[in-house]
């Protein structure tokens, strides 16, 4: 730049926000400068803002009762956002308009005070405001609304607009009658309403009625809740009506002509009347008469061959006249009367066709039919007359008289026995004949003939020609019983009681029976009973010294009850016997006497005796028993028994184990006693026990209290034993083999023995094996995915061999997966979870390995259980527990579109949450707050759940295994430096993933450069003043979290340089001034970026 040379550069600027705006230039030269390098300029910006308010109403024109739509719209126009605006439109200063609804588009309004709080209104950004009003006063409504902003505005604060209200009313006429359809003569009520519907009060109103141009009704009267009504006129002067009053008027005409009565009511108002003014009601006058039948018989009960006198009785009660009046009375359809003689007031009567033609009837007439029959047939005479007029018949046209027939029979019965005397035990056979005398047929007809009512007999069985007998309930169902027919019942009963047996037969039916309805017949029992007497000894043969013991029965088996019964059983007559005891299970046995008192004997009831006597000598012992009763007997009355004594011992012999139930290897403690409980000694007294021919013992030892016991023959040589001598044998065996041992003693002696001479026992060897089952696994704690191997160990710890052998370990496929397995022996089906070994030798031992893979969290309990074929008593069933941890694998990484930014750029944020591990996680959620300080939210976009800006909340719920999901953040850049995010996600279960990941952008900071004035040469540099330092950047107001934020407006992209106004000369060098500049301008950055 030579010099003295001044050259300029001209930069124009859009001023797009508030506060001083301060800028400095610097200039750089090659060479050393003395001159003042650098300069600024500070330029102020009000903060104004431009929001505009209109308003306007739906309509321009209403009337009251209306409603208007105001909508006030608030705009701002300007390029500044506007804080604290609200809204002044206040309707409760006005008095014609009532309240209604509001909807504003943002903010609210508040209808008491009158103000819509809009808060603050962005750059462009418009708003409305809906309210809807009820008119309710008449005039012009002029509403101004009022807009109020924190800063200085500079557009449209106010606007108005106005409505006019119609001074209408709106008042309605209604008219109804009672009737639609009348009859000459009859009075209809007209009811005339009117009703102010509007909201204005009505003046001058009144109602014209004019009866008086109508030839078909007279006025009968008026009543008017409001005013007074002019019958001549016809003229309803009602007056003022105010808003929402009802009036009505009741006007009553008569009936004078035929056709139809239109009658038209106006309504009149001094005001505008939107309402309906008018109405009408039509009432249709028919041309009919009021002609009514009656009909009576003079009596209601009759019975057959009876004779019954009809009136029938036709009546005009209208004020017409009837013609073609004619009645159908036809008898000739009723089977069960004939037609005697007819005699009518009026007019002929044809019994052929039962038409009364009557012909004319005046108004109020009545004339009259008498009619006389004859009854020939039961039941109820339905009878109905129809009356028939040429005009239409408003009257009863008809009418009907029932007369009841008496439903009478003559049905007999009688009752009589094949024998008059008979015994207990007899059959009687009982005939009942029922028979109908009468002319009329019986229905219904039963008899009861209940013979359960009788002790003394017995069904045995029933014959009828006729219906059927139940002989529980003791009903002899007939039915139907023609005339002159006769049916019989032939009963057989058992006679089982003695005296008079008196039987009635009763029969029923449903018609009146003017026959006998019952009969009895009575038989006489003899007085007779059958006991018997049996006498038994328990023994045949005894010997001196033994008991014997007597059992004597006594029964009645006859049908009557005996009574004073006895038995003569004495004892004191025999020398070989002595008494001992007796027991009766009926009366009392006096051994002194030998009488057994019995008393009453029922029929069926058998009583015993027991005696007891001690046999004391030889030869042949024969008693004799008799029973004696109070009634003649028939039964057997006596019995004997005979019992024969021998010179006999009475040796017993027991044998008892110490145990009933043993395993292979046990050792068994048999006793062997043998007694001699005779009163006589026993010789030549042995035992055979042998044991060598029972292959699943072997003998032991053996230890007796007399004689001795050989274990080769298995003989016990005990010789004599004396009488109540007791003497015993203990063998003690091993148990070599399985099964029941059953093992038998005989006792001989040299005398006949009536003792027991011999016994066993069985003892039970249990087929038993004694085996094991042991489960362990190879981990007792373990996480999804883990494999796990589990040993089941299966041992015969006992000596016998298992058969049949096999596990059911089954996996809990809930939280399992098979995998493998291995077997030491047999083969491990994972579908059923059994194990089959088959035969497991004494001693052995085999394993199964099984390998799986954890599915789910949780304990998992394995149970595995071993069966054989045969009872085990080892350990059949054993368990092992994996605990798994709950865990989950979930994983973050947060990325951000760009790591360098400017203030105003947008800022993409990419957050994904993946499930890598095999459990679900719930409850899961990211924690994601954006440094507000620097950013400002736009929207966000996940692909399930919600992001929340303001709680910086990423709501997930469950996470599946596997599942990827992903949230974007649309940022703004509002702040300059380092801007490092943080994302954090947390799961209910514990995480064993990567749960937090972050993002870092750079933002640049930038400085907008002053613009340069025009060089002039200068005499003398100044001294450039120096500006002030710069306070420090306040934050940027953040606005208040919306729970849904709206996308703000993006700035004009930055990335493109604007073409900047300039205008440069050049020297005669060549060299551009522009490129002076770029060089100062690029100077002057570097200047500012050491600075900084």
């Amino acid at each position: 730049m030579s010099t003295g040379e001044s050259v300029t550069l001209n930069l124009t600027v859009l001023v797009i926000g508030t506060g001083n705006i301060t800028n400095i230039v610097n200039v750089t030269t090659d060479e050393p400068n003395t001159g003042d390098p650098d300069d600024n300029e500070t330029v102020i910006v009000n903060d104004t803002v431009n929001v505009s308010i209109v308003k306007v109403a739906n309509v321009t024109v209403v009337s009251v009762g209306d409603n208007v739509l105001y909508t006030i719209t608030v705009t701002n126009n300007g390029l500044t956002n506007a804080t604290g605006v609200f809204v002044i439109e206040n309707l409760t200063n006005n008095s014609k308009v009532q309240f209604v609804s509001a909807n504003a588009s943002k903010g609210s309004y508040n209808n008491v005070s009158g103000i819509w709080n809009i808060g603050d209104l962005g750059t462009g950004e418009s708003v409305s405001l809906n309210i809807t009003v009820l008119v309710v006063g008449n005039g012009s409504i002029l509403n101004v609304a009022n807009v109020t902003t924190n800063e200085p505005n500079t557009g449209d604060p106010e606007d108005n607009e106005t409505v006019t209200v119609n001074n209408t009313v709106n008042v309605s006429i209604v008219k109804v009658a009672n009737v639609t359809v009348a009859s000459v003569g009859d009075n209809v009520l007209y009811t005339i309403t009117v009703t102010n519907n509007g909201l204005t009060n009505a003046t001058g109103v009144f109602v014209i009625e004019n009866l008086t141009n109508n030839s078909k009704v007279q006025f009968v009267s008026a009543n008017a809740s409001k005013g007074i009504y002019n019958n001549v006129s016809g003229i309803w002067n009602i007056g003022d009506l105010s808003t929402g009053e009802s009036v009505t008027l009741n006007l009553t005409v008569l009936v004078t002509g035929t056709g139809n009565i239109t009658n038209i009511v106006n309504v009149t108002t001094d005001e505008p009347n939107t309402g309906d003014p008018d109405d009408n009601e039509t009432v249709v006058v028919n041309d009919t008469v009021n002609v009514s039948i009656v009909k009576v018989a003079n009596v209601t009960v009759v019975s057959v061959g009876g004779t019954v006198l009809y009136t029938i009785t036709v009546t005009n009660n209208g004020l017409t006249n009837a013609s073609g009046v004619f009645v159908i009375e036809n008898l000739t359809n009723n089977s069960k009367v004939q037609f005697v003689s007819a005699n009518a007031s009026k007019g002929s009567y044809n019994n052929v066709s039962g038409v009364w033609n009557i012909g004319d009837l005046g108004t109020g007439e009545s004339v009259s039919l008498n009619i006389t029959v004859l009854v020939v047939g039961n039941g109820s005479i339905l009878n109905v007359v129809n009356v028939t007029t040429d005009e239409p018949n408003t009257g009863d046209p008809e009418d009907n008289e029932t007369v009841v027939v008496n439903d009478t029979v003559n049905v007999s019965i009688v009752k009589v026995a094949n024998v008059t005397v008979v015994s207990v035990g007899d059959n009687v056979l009982y005939t009942i004949t029922v028979t109908n005398n009468g002319l009329t047929n019986a229905t219904g007809v039963f008899v009861i003939e209940n013979l359960t009512n009788n002790s003394k007999v017995q069904f045995v069985s029933a014959n009828a020609s006729k219906g059927i007998y139940n002989n529980v309930s003791g009903i002899w169902n007939i039915g139907d019983l023609n005339t002159g027919e006769s049916v019989t019942l032939n009963l057989t009963v058992l006679v089982t009681g003695t005296g008079n047996i008196t039987n009635i037969a009763n029969v029923t039916t449903k018609e009146n029976n003017t026959g006998d309805p019952d009969d009895n017949e009575t038989v006489t029992v003899n007085d007779t009973v059958n006991v018997s007497i049996v006498k038994v000894a328990n023994v045949t043969v005894v010997s001196v010294g033994d008991n014997v013991l007597y059992t004597i029965t006594v029964a009645n088996n006859g049908l009557t009850n005996a009574t004073g019964v006895f038995v003569i059983e004495n004892l004191t007559n025999n020398n070989k016997v002595q008494f001992v005891s007796a027991n009766a299970s009926k009366g009392s046995y006096n051994n002194v006497t030998g009488i057994w008192n019995i008393g009453d004997l029922s029929t069926g009831e058998s009583v015993s005796l027991n005696i007891t006597v001690l046999v004391v000598g030889n030869g042949s012992i024969l008693n004799v028993v008799n029973v004696t009763t109070d009634e003649p007997n028939t039964g057997d009355p006596d019995d004997n028994d005979t019992v024969t004594v021998n010179d006999t011992v009475n040796v017993s012999i027991v044998k008892v184990a110490n145990v009933t139930v043993v395993s292979v290897g046990d050792n068994v403690l048999y006793t062997i006693t043998v007694t001699n409980n005779g009163l006589t000694n026993a010789s030549g007294v042995f035992v055979i026990e042998n044991l060598t021919n029972n292959s699943k013992v072997q003998f032991v030892s053996a230890s007796t209290s007399k004689g001795s016991y050989n274990s080769g023959t298995g003989v016990w040589n005990i010789g004599d034993l004396s009488a109540h001598e007791s003497v015993s044998l203990n063998v003690i065996v091993l148990v070599v083999g399985n099964g029941s041992i059953l093992n038998v003693v005989n006792v001989t002696t040299d005398e006949p023995n009536n003792g027991t001479p011999t016994d066993n026992v069985t003892v039970v060897v249990n087929d038993t094996v004694n085996v094991s089952i042991v489960k362990v696994a190879n981990v007792s704690v373990a996480s999804v995915g883990d494999t796990v191997v589990y040993t089941i160990t299966v041992v015969n710890n006992g000596l016998t061999n298992a058969s049949g052998v096999y596990v059911v370990d089954g996996l809990d496929y809930s939280k399992l997966q098979y995998v493998s397995s291995n077997a030491g022996i047999g083969s491990y089906d994972p579908s059923t979870g059994k194990w089959v070994i088959g035969n497991l030798a004494a001693g052995k031992t085999t394993t199964l390995n099984i390998t799986v893979l954890v599915t789910g969290t949780g304990n998992i309990l394995n149970i595995a259980n071993v069966t054989t074929d045969e009872p085990n008593n080892g350990t059949p069933t054993d368990n092992v527990t994996v605990n798994v941890n709950d865990t989950v694998n979930v994983n973050i990484v947060k990325i951000v579109n760009v790591t360098t930014a400017n203030v105003g750029d947008t800022v993409l944020y990419t957050i994904t949450v993946s499930n890598n591990g095999l459990n679900n996680a719930t409850g899961v959620y990211v924690i994601d707050n954006l440094d507000y300080t620097k950013l400002q939210f736009i929207s966000a976009n996940a692909t399930r759940g919600e992001y929340n800006a303001t709680t910086g909340l990423w709501t997930i719920g469950n996470l599946a295994a596997g599942e990827i999901l992903t949230l974007k953040i649309t940022t703004l850049v509002t702040g300059t430096g380092n801007i490092l995010n943080l994302a954090k996600v947390i799961t209910d279960e514990p995480n064993t993933g990567n749960d937090s990941d972050d993002a870092e952008v750079t933002v640049n900071k930038t400085q907008e450069p002053e613009p340069e004035e025009e060089l002039e040469p200068q005499p003398k540099p100044q001294p450039i003043p120096q500006p002030d330092p710069q306070p420090k950047p306040q934050p940027i107001p953040q606005p208040n979290p919306q729970p849904d934020p709206q996308p703000i407006p993006q700035p004009e992209p930055q990335s493109k340089p604007q073409p900047i106004s300039s205008h440069a000369s050049m020297k005669t060098t060549g060299i551009p001034i522009i490129l002076l500049v770029i060089t100062l301008v690029l100077g002057g950055i570097t200047v500012i970026r050491r600075k900084d």
